[in-house]
């Protein structure tokens, strides 16, 4: 009986069994966030919460229920949840709201990349709105682990240094890449050399911050392999608004106003230090120490910005406009900028999707301060730059009066204009399967005018000066188009606890762009002198244009073209909901110069691979902690190769003055210039092609603990980079082949951590801190080329080089004007008693930071958040051109010591011949002064002082050794302290004594702002929020090693790190206070 009960079950458990799998229903769709974005690990759950499956890095997942209609429960953390009622089977589409709830801030930060192999960082554009910055890519400063960046002390046109995990190529610049909503933007290198110049910022001061949505960066080769030949250096993804909309019509609008002043002069001899010293050459800065402040003004700025959103059914349109005013504390430096950005999105149907936007920028910068040279009246005494009255009344020179200057001034004007429009579609065309395109076209265009009225012979009271100020008036036209197509096709597919996803796709980038330019100079070739009372009938006579004929022109056309072929192949594997792979490779072909043989076609291959296991059950078990206790661990590794094909550069860049052009292209590799007389033209310089390939491997490590209250990231990082450089000579159809090729090996490798925790939280206070470091060492490994084995192009300033030599790395700093130095150490000393030079190079300091760090703090209880933000340097010299010139006209502080007898001058007895009155006859007497000082040191080989071989003597020795005159005075006498500090000339300067260590900790921002209650806001200003706040920025230092109040953001250019300095502007503290509405 028991057996024939089983043979009835078994059967019957059979067809329920079959009746059970046939009712069963799949189920695909994707999960996205408010933008559009791929949310993965989106958990789908039943009414019982039993879980059905998760979404894969895509947001792509397939489930079984048993059967439909049925409800579905997706959740994520950071997310709000979202249940469904589905009715038929198709295609699912779910988008996740971001959660409100503050508890879920540090989560969303641990988590939301814990499926990628790599690291990456995305800061939203909250965070960078604001701040009041005249470029809004600064706001990045301090908040990004591995990104170190440098402003340059050039006033509000000015650009900024941005470097991603250490410098890597040696010509091409070290910018990272930036992509804007898929369209990439050269972010080229702009500021001043060591001729001097001025810093007209690039492109991405232009950007509308209000238009950003998030930025997210990518650091690691693998992470950037996607963009091939461009993303070697990095990669930062901008994102702008227009997704993120509530229904129906409602409007955004932002305004604000700040202020700033500027601080830390350097620290200048005092008036009464000035009193005690007799030395004419003192008696222009009785005014200039001073006055010193008055020759800047209060910056100011004034945002405006209001976006119109509209959603209703299928469709989402926004247009927004902003406008924003700088006017910086130099005169008459100014930069206002218009921006327009127009972005639609369509659901045509569950299948298909587009998107449009077109984004206008107008930037007009005004007269960019020089910098890097000695044109800043302070510290060059050049009245074009410095319009006060300079010590007019003791010289008489009516060029340095603050009328001459406001006259005669150099005016430049840059206008600034780009139209960039894309188009996107997505096409599901199998729920497996979807179809991606994209086009993108920038058109960019600079206008750029320079004039100055006069042509005259400066005259010192009645006296005439050898110089002459010449009358100019040019133009030019930059444009730089760039095209772009995208195709991908995009498969994925689960099964069961599996989930694959493969992408093929190819991708079209095309650029060139071209110059035109015009100079005009004086018809007249006679100078008109200028006298004071009399100047402007004299400038009368250049206001006139027929007082001016064409002197050159030149037109460049296809200029810096490049086209590059990429296809790319993309899977991605994961297994259950702890492990992930990633593997692909791309394939550019690089199209450049058609006449250069082998180096104009280049075809690079770019592959990567790595994988992320969360293993947070295993530790969790190991050490017996609690599920509160640990929240999740990640360990993640990946491999991968990148690249930059620079194309054309210069070893010496002869631009010595406010305009950088680009690199010609086709037929020629000669590079337009423009010289500070105003002439344009065309010379051929030593020139050469280059590109670089990049090796890396990324190993890290992510946590969560204690209810998501503690988050950390640590990685470590080693890349390898190839530099291959090779020099080209003009024309190219007869010079096709390059005459010498270099190749430089470097290595980067380091640590980065971020930590974030929230401290303390209650129902209404909550403190979040997050902090992040970064530690990057670079290191030349291997150069090999026909020459020696040393590069000496990477920068230089003042007979102070950046040079890269094998086993040395970027920031080593060498001068052959170094103090030379016998067996002993001993500073050697010429006749004059002026150190003498090493005449060969010496390294003298290292530009590199040991590590640099980012600190923020953000404070909120119930309406009202603060935050502070920090940023840190540790180590990293520079050398600081305004302390050498400062030092050797001895106006420092620094400068007191033997100056008179109380700042410790040694006696010294100058003769003096005249007439004895009452014998008629000639007599020697000696006049005393306690202004001597006794270099340290001994004198050098073959030295002879009054017919003695002082050789290897100290001064003690050698005046010994010489001995005393017949009146029982020591012929040998202390040198005058004018002349001590005037013989740290140009070719006799000690170079190591203006290097000095630039480690700071700089309060960065400040922020106070309150979220007005909504009935209040209803009631005041009728919208349904309104925030209102204000800010501090760059408030100054807690702490900085440059002595003499030297500027530690003083550099002059972003090319080279921030290793040198000269003549910076001062650093400025801007107020500023904001408010927000939405309607």
């Amino acid at each position: 009986m028991r057996t024939k009960k089983h043979i009835t079950i078994i059967p019957l458990f059979l067809v329920l069994l079959i009746q059970t799998v046939w009712a069963q229903e799949n189920i695909h769709g994707r999960v996205t966030n408010e933008n559009a974005d791929p949310l993965s690990q989106v958990q789908i759950l039943s009414e019982s919460n039993q879980v059905l499956g998760i979404s894969n890095n895509k947001g792509w997942f397939q489930i079984t229920v048993r059967q439909i209609p049925c409800s579905l429960i997706f959740k994520k953390a950071g997310f709000e949840k979202k249940k469904i009622w589905l009715e038929k089977k198709e295609t699912v589409r779910i988008e996740l709201a971001k959660s409100s709830e503050k508890i879920f801030e540090v989560y969303v930060l641990a988590h939301q990349n814990y499926d990628n192999v790599y690291e990456t960082n995305m800061i939203e554009g909250s965070e960078l709105v604001n701040s009041f910055e005249a470029n809004p890519i600064n706001s990045l400063r301090g908040r990004v682990p591995g990104l170190q960046m440098n402003a340059t002390a050039g006033g509000v046109t000015s650009g900024s240094g941005m470097v991603i995990r250490g410098m890597k190529s040696l010509v091409g610049g070290n910018q990272p890449l930036f992509i804007l909503d898929g369209m990439p933007i050269e972010n080229e290198t702009s500021g001043a050399n060591q001729y001097g110049g001025q810093d007209w910022g690039n492109t991405l001061k232009e950007l509308n911050v209000y238009d950003i949505e998030n930025i997210q960066v990518l650091k690691s080769a693998a992470a950037a392999q996607k963009y091939g030949s461009r993303g070697m250096n990095g990669v930062i993804e901008i994102n702008t608004k227009g997704n993120k909309m509530k229904p129906g019509l409602s409007i955004d609008a932002n305004i604000g106003g700040s202020y700033g002043q500027v601080y830390g002069m350097p620290s200048l001899l005092s008036q009464n230090d000035i009193q005690q010293i007799n030395d004419p050459r003192l008696a222009w800065l009785s005014t200039a120490s001073d006055n010193y402040y008055d020759s800047f003004e209060q910056s100011n700025a004034q945002i405006g910005q209001i976006a119109i959103n509209y959603f209703k059914g299928k469709n989402k349109l926004r247009l927004c406009y902003g406008a924003d005013y700088n006017k910086g504390t130099y005169k008459r430096n100014t930069l206002d900028k218009h921006n327009l950005m127009f972005k639609g999105f369509q659901t045509w149907t569950n299948k298909f999707q587009t998107e449009i936007g077109a984004i206008y920028n107008q930037s007009i910068s005004r007269n960019a301060p020089s910098i890097g040279a000695q044109k800043f009246a302070s510290l060059g005494r050049t009245f074009i730059e410095y319009p006060i009255d300079f010590a007019a009344a003791s010289t008489n020179d009516p060029l340095e009066s603050e009328t001459a200057w406001y006259l005669y001034g150099q005016q430049a004007k840059k206008t600034a204009e780009s139209i960039r429009l894309f188009a996107k579609g997505n096409w599901n065309i199998l729920p497996e399967l979807d179809f991606k395109i994209s086009a993108n076209y920038a058109d960019y265009g600079i206008r750029t005018r320079e004039n100055a009225s006069g042509y005259f012979e400066r005259m010192l009271g009645n006296e005439s000066f050898y110089h002459q100020e010449r009358a100019y008036n040019n133009s030019a036209k930059e444009y730089s188009i760039d095209w772009m197509a995208k195709a991908e096709l995009d498969y994925h597919r689960s099964f069961a606890n599996q989930q694959f996803q493969a992408t093929l796709g190819y991708d079209y980038w095309q650029t060139e762009g071209g110059i035109k330019g015009f100079s005009y100079l004086p018809t007249s070739s006679n100078p008109y002198r200028l006298k004071i009372g009399a100047e402007r009938e004299v400038i009368e006579q250049f206001l006139n244009t027929n007082a001016y004929q064409l002197a050159s022109q030149f037109s460049v056309k296809h200029a810096n073209s490049k086209h590059i072929h990429g296809a790319h192949l993309m899977l991605n594997y994961q297994y259950g909901q702890n492990l992930f792979i990633n593997a692909g490779t791309r394939l550019d072909h690089v199209n450049t110069l058609s006449n250069l043989d082998k180096l104009g076609k280049i075809t690079q291959i770019y592959p990567s691979i790595g994988f992320a296991y969360l293993y947070t059950s295993t530790l969790r078990n190991w050490l017996n902690l609690p599920e509160k206790a640990l929240d999740f661990a990640k360990i993640r590794a990946n491999y991968g190769h990148s690249g930059n094909v620079t194309g054309l550069f210069h070893y010496q860049s002869a631009v010595t003055d406010d305009l950088e052009l680009p690199y010609p292209g086709l037929k020629t590799v000669y590079k337009p210039y423009y010289t500070n007389s105003g002439s344009w033209g065309l010379r051929n310089y030593q020139t050469g092609f280059s590109y670089e390939y990049a090796k890396e491997v990324e190993l890290g490590t992510d946590f969560s603990w204690f209810t998501n209250r503690l988050a950390l990231h640590l990685t470590w990082y080693n890349r390898t980079i190839d530099n291959y450089l090779y020099d080209i000579v003009s024309p190219l159809e007869k010079f096709n082949q390059p005459l010498r090729d270099v190749h430089a090996k470097v290595r980067n490798r380091g640590w980065e951590l971020q930590l974030t925790a929230v401290p303390f939280r209650t129902n209404s206070f909550q403190w979040t801190s997050s902090i992040n470091f970064v530690a990057n060492r670079n290191k030349f490994l291997e150069i090999n080329s026909s020459s020696i084995n040393s590069l000496t192009q990477l920068g230089s300033q003042d007979d102070v080089s950046l040079v890269g030599s094998v086993n040395g790395n970027f920031g080593t700093l060498l001068s052959g004007y170094a103090a030379k130095t016998n067996s002993q150490g001993q500073y050697l000393l010429n006749s004059h008693m002026e150190y003498v030079p090493s005449g060969t190079a010496k390294e003298i300091g290292n530009s590199t930071a040991k590590w640099i760090a980012g600190f923020e703090n953000k404070f909120t209880f119930k309406n009202l958040q603060v935050g502070a933000l920090f940023d840190f340097k540790v180590g990293g010299d520079i050398y600081s051109g305004t302390h050498a010139l400062l030092y050797q006209r001895a106006v420092l502080s620094d400068t007191r010591f033997g100056r008179s007898e109380s700042f410790g001058g040694i006696e010294r007895k100058m003769p003096v011949q005249q007439i004895d009155p009452e014998t008629g006859k000639q007599q020697t007497i000696y006049k005393s002064s306690f202004d001597g000082i006794i270099p340290t040191g001994v004198f050098d080989e073959h030295i002879r002082l009054y017919g003695k071989d002082v050789s290897g003597l100290s001064f003690q020795a050698a005046q010994e050794l010489i001995g005393k005159d017949n009146n029982g005075e020591y012929l040998l006498q202390p040198l005058a302290a004018s002349e001590y500090y005037a013989g740290f000339h140009e070719r006799a300067g000690v170079r190591e004594r203006s290097i000095f260590e630039n480690s700071y900790i700089a309060i960065r921002e400040i922020n106070i702002g309150y979220a007005v209650p909504n009935t209040l806001a209803k009631r005041w200003f009728r919208a349904e929020s309104a925030q209102i706040g204000i800010v501090g920025r760059n408030l100054g230092y807690l702490y900085k090693s440059l002595p003499y109040n030297l500027n530690p953001d003083g550099s002059y250019n972003n090319r080279n790190g921030g290793s040198f300095e000269y003549a910076a502007m001062l650093p400025v503290r801007t107020y500023g206070m904001f408010m927000k509405f939405s309607f």
